[in-house]
Parts: structure tokens; sequence; C-alpha cells
């Protein structure tokens, strides 16, 4: 059932690739389509479509509510009277009946300009707006004289959708097209507005982690692009975890400057845009794969009025892992690579922006490997999905994008492995990786950069050389 306290209760836009209601205008061709309200769908773009016939019964039909509403209430007065509970209860009661109509009033009519700044203190507000229903119904009476409840807000986002979508190419390409069980969700030329004004998904300056008598990231300066596959790479113990929780905003005691899809790193409204698969499967054991989703996904989206929503992301994600002929089986009894799926699945729920992914592949065969990546890459492609991959396997970074490459809490590298080769002049990424730290070891004793000729003997520059 809707719930008549929440002027929001349909499924929200999805930003520029919202769905279009069943009726009235559907928005730009291949881009931002206009939200569908409750009881008008999309008639309220150009007020068409029995707009104000609509309304009208809003009105009506919210007035009347709430009068049956207030009889009912009538009765349950006087059956409190006929108790004889006394008078200190009677007026407990009608103060609580009045606080919660208030409370509900309000809410409700800011629902209908505004997103709840905090989705979780809203939904912790549920049973008390429930309680103060008189509230809402004449909230919804009150808009609906000039306008549709929620009107205001879903015409502000949808211009501002198409503004965005009209405004110029993004400098990152569309994906080829390819046959793919992904089910898309924001075009490539369509998440620059989501980055921060340099156009970068991560952006670090002067960034340090302290802990305890330990720094364990030193100063580092690097940008992580939008839409493209970023290998954080180095030995373990050189701080890419560390990095990463910074990134998904759980890490204390940091400096410097590190921003997030144009937002300081650990900002709230980041939570549902960013998915963070830790190094161990993040699953339970004794439920099967499709229980540990829904559990995921009712966390996610919590209350009953998101109950389709919750069912369609967790159809989604079994088939973006390619986990739906295992949907019934029970975690416990997956094999190592299936249980890492199952916890990209947990992180792909909320369709985020951002993946952060800390080591996926340790302790993979090459073939559940190959495969992972080969999934990578499509979320990359398909999605447009940011990724920040981190492995010690250093084969893997030619597999990405772009590559940070960390030595000791120190940045050593931010390029592509192309680039990395030719600058090192070497054959592979390991290869430069370990020149890279011999050149940085020979600075910090002598102070002086080694001529390429001084290379090891045992990490050559070119695989050819004896």
């Amino acid at each position: 059932m809707s719930d008549p306290t929440d002027p929001t209760d349909t499924k929200p836009p999805t930003g520029p690739a919202a769905a279009s209601g069943p009726s009235g205008a559907t928005g730009t061709p291949g881009g931002p389509q206009p939200e569908a309200l409750r009881f008008f769908g999309t008639t309220w773009v150009a007020r068409d479509g029995g707009y104000g016939l609509r309304r009208a019964g809003v009105a009506a039909g919210s007035l009347a509510a709430a009068v049956a509403g207030a009889l009912v209430l009538r009765f349950a007065y006087e059956g409190l009277a006929i108790a004889q509970v006394g008078g200190f209860v009677n007026g407990l009661l009608i103060v609580m009946f009045a606080v919660c109509t208030a409370v509900a009033f309000q809410r409700t009519w800011e629902g209908f300009v505004s997103r709840p700044a905090d989705p979780a203190r809203e939904e912790a507000l549920r049973s008390l707006k429930a309680v103060g229903f008189l509230g809402a119904l004449l909230a919804y009476f009150v808009r609906s004289l000039f306008e549709a409840p929620g009107e205001k807000l879903a015409r502000a986002e949808y211009e501002t959708a198409r503004a965005q979508y009209e405004n110029g190419p993004s400098a990152i390409p569309p994906p080829s097209p390819r046959p793919t069980s992904l089910t898309p969700r924001t075009p490539a030329s369509t998440i620059h507005h989501m980055m921060n004004s340099s156009g970068a998904a991560i952006e670090a300056r002067g960034f340090t982690v302290v802990r305890g008598p330990r720094t364990v990231l030193r100063g580092l300066d690097f940008s992580v692009p939008p839409g493209r596959i970023t290998g954080l790479l180095g030995p373990s113990g050189c701080g890419k975890t560390t990095l990463m929780r910074a990134v998904t905003g759980t890490q204390a005691n940091v400096t410097g400057t590190l921003n997030v899809l144009g937002r300081p790193a650990g900002d709230p409204v980041l939570r549902p845009r960013i998915g963070y698969v830790t190094q161990a499967p993040s699953v339970y054991d004794d439920l099967t794969v499709r229980q540990n989703l829904a559990y995921f996904a009712d966390v996610l989206h919590p209350g009953r009025r998101h109950r389709d929503q919750r069912a369609e992301a967790v159809t989604r994600a079994l088939a973006d892992v390619d986990l739906t002929d295992h949907a019934d089986a029970l975690a416990g009894r997956l094999s190592g690579g299936q249980r890492s799926r199952v916890s990209l699945a947990v992180a792909l729920l909320g369709s985020p922006d951002l993946l952060v992914l800390d080591e996926p592949t340790v302790g993979l065969d090459p073939a559940l490997r190959r495969d992972l990546w080969d999934l990578f890459h499509r979320i990359a492609a398909d999605r447009g999905t940011t990724l920040l991959v981190s492995s010690h396997v250093m084969d893997e970074a030619e597999r990405c994008h772009r590559l940070l490459l960390l030595r000791e809490g120190e940045l050593l590298a931010d390029d592509t492995p192309d680039a990395l080769r030719r600058r090192n002049d070497t054959a592979t990424v390991e290869e430069a990786f370990l020149r890279l730290v011999d050149t940085a070891a020979a600075i910090a004793t002598t102070g002086h950069t080694p001529h390429p000729a001084q290379a090891p003997a045992n990490h050559p520059a070119h695989e050819d050389q004896p």
C-alpha cells in the first residue's frame, strides 16, 4: 500500500534516465524523462491529460479523507471519556495528536518542494507521520488547490536534468555497443555533471593519513577519471586499503583534500552512490544468494513502498554477476569466486556511480580472475561507472585504464599503463614499478636520480636484455 504521508511515494527518479510516466510528456528522446507523480503520472509537464480534473479529485479526496479521519478520532476520544481515563490522559493524547498532525503537515509540505537531506531520519519519522495523518491529508488538499503535489520539485529536477543533458558533449567518449546482460543505467555521456569541476571522479590534494605514530599515506596528489577502471597497485602494507577506506568515508585521522564525486569524502549524500567490496566476502553463509541480496536491498531501500524497487534491484544484480542460476543456493556452499561475485552483487544493488573493490581477485584461479575483469570492463563501458580496483598482482595492471602505484604510503606514479612503460623504457608495468622503486630508493639514499643504464640486473629495462 502507498504511504499517504509521503509525497514522494513513487519510485524516485534516477536522474537523466528516469522513467517516464504512463501519460503526458515523455521527455527528451534518449535523454532525461519526467518523473511520474502519484495520481498525476506525467500530466504535470504540460498540464494536459486531465491535469485539472486530477487536481480537483486529489483535493476533494484528501479533504474527504481528512473529515472522515477527524470523525474517527472524535469517536475514539468519546470512548476514552466513557472509560473515564482521567483529564490528564485525555489532555496528553490531544497534545500528542496535535504535535503529530503539525509534524506530518510540515514534513509532507516540505516533501513537495525538496528531497529529504537525510532519508534515514525521514524513515524514522514514518510512524509519527502516520499518527498525524490528518496533517498529511490537509497538506495534499492545500497543495492541490494550485498545483500537483510534488510538481515544483519534479519540474525543477527535470529541467535541470534536461539542461545538463543538452550542455555540450562529455569528455568521456560513449562506449561502443556490445551485447551484454547488464542493464544500462546512466550513459557515459551524461555522467560529467556528477563529478567535481575538474572532471575527476576522485581527486586528492596533499592527502595524508596518520595512524598512531605511523604516517600511512603521505601527501598524495592524484585524480581518478570518471567511467574508467583505475588500478591501485602496490605491495601489501603500502596503504591501498587505507586509501579505499578514506574514499568511502570510513577512515579517521585524515588531512588534506579528498573529493569524491564532487563532494568531500564521507559526505552523507555519497552513501547511496558508492559501492564498496572489501577483501573478505561480505555475505551470510546460512542464507541463499537471493536472501543475502534481499537483506541488503532492504537496508538500502527500507519500507513497503520500495518493495518492487528492491525486487528489481535483486534481479538485476543477480544478472549483472551471472548468478541467476545460483540464486537459491546457500552462500556457504559456493566457490570462492562465486562468493566474491555475491559481494559484488551487493555493491551493485544501488546502481552506484563509484565502485571501490579491495583486491577482489585475490585467491582466485586465472579463469575466474579473467571473468571478473571482463565484468568490471562491462560495468565501466555500459554504465559509465567509475571503478577503483586494488591489487598487489602486477599483471592485473595491464587490465586497467589508469594506474596509481603506491609504495610505503607514497605515490610513485599516476598514469596509464602505456605511458608508464614508455616513460620508464620497460616492457611491462611490473618492470616500470620496480624501476620507480629503485629510483625512489636511490634518491632517498644519494639525493640523485640514477641513470637508466644503472638499473639492477634482477629487473632489466628490456625483456630481450641478457
